[in-house]
C-alpha cells in the first residue's frame, strides 16, 4: 500500500536532497510509502505481533501491546541534515479517508508513537503501549513523516492505512440443531446450558470486534468439561454427569480476557407408572385397558423439561392410545381393549441434545382365566327340612402380576347338562314332579373388578352365590352348568376368556344336598339347622 508525493524542505539558505524510507511494523500488518526532504516518494507501514516478526497488511492482536518498526535512508546533497531534524510518527487515524494535501497537517486521530531522528539513523522500532491504541476494536494505523516544523515550507507525507484488530472474546456460541450458532449467557451460572450425557457439542468463540480474525493461536479453549485446543471452534463430548444443579461443567475461551459458560450434564429416563401400581406387579406387562401415567426422571434430580430442551412422549406403534402429550415430559397411555405390544418413546425436542431419546417396549395382556374361593368356607346356606345348599364365592382373575381394574366382569349363558332325576322335572321351580328340565344359565354382569394383588390377582368386587335351590318334595338328581367367564371392555364388548367354571347342584334321595362351583363345594343335611352364607 503506497502513497507518493513530493515534499521540499528548506534548510536555511541552501537545500539538500534527502531520501527517507519509513516502515512501521505493528502486529503483522503492512502499510507502504516513502518520504524525502526534497522529493518524497513513499512512506511504508507494517504491523507486527512481536518484535521483528513477519509483517502483514492486516492482523489481529490481543492486549497489552504491539510493535512498530521504521526504516529510512537519507540522500546526499549540498547541506548536511542534523540530528533531530526529521520527525516520524504513527497515528491511529480512524477510518481511512485517503491522502491529505501537502500542507503541514497531521492525520486525524491520535498519535500513538513518535520520535525525532537524524541522517545517521536508519531504523527505529517502537513498542506500542498507548491506551487508546490498545482498546478493543478495529484500528486503522497510518505513518506520517515531516521536517522540523520551524523549517519553511514544512512538507509531510503519510502512508496508506493498515488495519489492526485488538481482539477479545465477546461470546461463546454453540451449534444448535435448529437455529445454528446460538449465544450462551456467559458468566451466569443461573442460566447454564443443559446437555444430556454423551452429547457432542460444537462451540464457537465470537471475537470482539465481531468481524475480526483471531490472532494466531487464539482463542485457547479450556474448562472443567475437557474443552481444549486453539482456534475459533472446539468440540466437547460431555461424558461426566453433574452431581447437582450447581455442579457445573465449564467451557472457556481465552484471548487476553476469558469468557466462561456453564453446563449442566444430565441423564434422562422415562417413568411409566400404572394407575394401579400394586406392590410386586410386572413393570413390562400391562393388563388390557390399564391406564399408565408417563413422566420422566433426570440425574441430577429435578432438571426441568423446558431447560432439558422440551420432552415429548410418542407412541411408536402397537396397541393402545396416547393422550395429553406436550413438551413437558408427561402424557397418558391407555392400553386399550386389544392385547399385543406397544412402543413408547420420550425425546428431547430442542437444544444441544435434540433428538436424544429413550424407548420402552411393553406387552399388553388380556385375562387368561379365573379362580374361585369360598368367602366363608365353614358356612353353607341351608333351610332346615328342605333339600338345599348354597355357597358364597369370589372370582379372581389371572394373571396375577397385572391389573384388570378397568374391566367389568360377567358370566355368559350356557345350557344345562348332565341333568337327571329331580332336576329333569323341576322347572318351573316347585313344579316337581310334573315340571320340565331345569333351564340353562342366564348371562349376567357382576360389575367392578378391584385392583391388583401379586398373591391373589384382581378380585371381582361382588360375590357369587351358588345354590341348589330349596325343595320339598325332593328326589335324587343333579345338573351342571359349564359357565363361560367374560370381561367387558370400554367398547362394551363381552369377551369370553379362560376355562369355564362348572356349577354342579346335587340332591340325594334322603334330601341331603351339595353345591359345587369353581372347585369349591359345600354340603348340607336335610335336618341341619338353618344357616346363612
Amino acid at each position: 500500500m503506497r502513497v507518493g508525493a513530493e515534499n521540499r524542505f528548506s534548510f536555511g539558505g541552501s537545500r539538500k536532497k534527502l531520501a527517507v524510507s519509513l516502515a512501521v511494523v505493528i502486529f503483522g500488518m503492512m502499510i507502504c510509502g516513502e518520504v524525502s526532504a526534497n522529493e518524497v516518494t513513499d512512506v511504508d507501514l507494517w504491523v507486527l505481533s512481536e518484535p521483528d516478526s513477519t509483517p502483514k497488511d492486516e492482523t489481529s492482536v490481543y492486549p497489552p501491546k504491539y510493535w512498530a518498526k521504521m526504516e529510512w535512508s537519507a540522500g546526499t546533497g549540498d547541506e548536511e541534515l542534523e540530528n533531530n531534524d526529521f520527525q516520524i510518527e504513527i497515528w491511529d487515524s480512524g477510518e481511512p479517508t485517503g491522502p491529505e494535501d501537502d500542507d503541514y497537517y497531521p492525520p486525524s486521530g491520535i498519535r500513538i508513537a513518535h520520535d525525532w531522528v537524524g541522517p545517521t539513523v536508519h531504523e527505529k522500532q517502537f513498542e506500542i503501549t498507548n491506551a487508546f491504541a490498545l482498546t478493543i476494536g478495529t484500528h486503522h494505523i497510518r505513518a506520517w513523516a515531516h521536517r522540523d516544523e520551524t523549517v519553511s515550507p514544512n512538507k509531510w507525507e503519510w502512508s496508506s492505512s493498515c488495519t489492526v484488530h485488538v481482539v477479545n472474546v465477546d461470546w461463546i456460541q454453540y451449534d444448535d440443531p435448529d437455529t445454528g450458532w446460538t449465544n450462551i449467557d456467559a458468566g451466569l451460572p443461573a442460566w447454564p446450558l443443559y446437555v444430556r450425557k454423551g452429547t457432542t457439542v460444537t462451540f464457537k468463540a465470537v471475537p470482539e470486534p465481531s468481524d475480526a480474525p483471531w490472532p494466531s493461536g487464539k482463542p485457547v479453549w479450556g474448562g472443567t468439561s475437557g474443552a481444549s485446543g486453539t482456534g475459533s471452534t472446539t468440540q466437547v463430548t460431555f461424558d461426566t454427569l453433574s452431581t447437582s444443579l450447581t455442579n457445573y461443567k465449564t467451557v472457556s475461551a481465552e484471548c487476553d480476557n476469558t469468557v466462561t459458560i456453564y453446563v449442566i450434564v444430565f441423564d434422562l429416563e422415562g417413568v411409566l407408572t400404572p394407575a394401579d401400581n400394586f406392590s410386586g406387579r410386572h413393570t413390562e406387562y400391562y393388563g388390557i385397558e390399564e391406564e399408565v401415567a408417563l413422566d420422566f426422571r433426570t440425574d441430577p434430580w429435578s432438571v426441568p423439561a423446558n431447560l432439558a430442551g422440551g420432552l415429548e412422549w410418542t407412541r411408536l406403534g402397537g396397541v393402545g392410545t396416547l393422550s395429553n402429550a406436550g413438551e413437558d415430559g408427561t402424557a397418558d397411555y391407555d392400553a386399550g381393549a386389544t392385547n399385543g405390544s406397544v412402543g413408547l418413546r420420550i425425546t428431547i425436542k430442542s437444544g444441544p441434545s435434540k433428538g436424544e431419546f429413550e424407548s420402552y417396549g411393553k406387552i399388553i395382556v388380556k385375562p387368561s382365566g379365573t379362580r374361585m374361593t369360598r368367602v366363608n368356607p365353614s358356612n353353607v346356606y341351608h333351610i332346615q327340612g328342605e333339600a338345599s345348599a348354597g355357597i358364597k364365592l369370589y372370582y379372581w382373575l389371572d394373571p396375577k402380576n397385572v391389573s384388570f381394574k378397568y374391566l367389568t366382569f360377567g358370566e355368559g349363558s350356557c345350557p344345562s347338562s348332565n341333568v337327571w332325576g329331580f332336576y329333569s322335572q323341576c322347572h318351573p321351580w316347585n313344579s316337581y314332579p310334573s315340571g320340565s328340565q331345569v333351564s340353562g344359565h342366564t348371562q349376567n354382569t357382576f360389575g367392578t373388578i378391584l385392583g391388583g394383588h401379586i398373591t391373589t390377582g384382581c378380585r371381582v368386587q361382588l360375590p357369587d352365590y351358588a345354590f341348589t335351590g330349596s325343595a320339598n318334595p325332593y328326589a335324587a338328581g343333579s345338573f351342571t352348568w359349564s359357565i363361560p367367564t367374560q370381561y367387558i371392555d370400554d367398547t362394551s364388548s363381552r369377551n369370553t376368556f379362560g376355562s369355564n367354571q362348572n356349577h354342579v347342584s346335587t340332591y340325594q334321595a334322603n334330601g341331603d344336598a351339595a353345591q359345587a362351583k369353581g372347585g369349591q363345594s359345600g354340603p348340607a343335611a336335610l335336618d341341619d339347622p338353618n344357616s346363612s352364607y
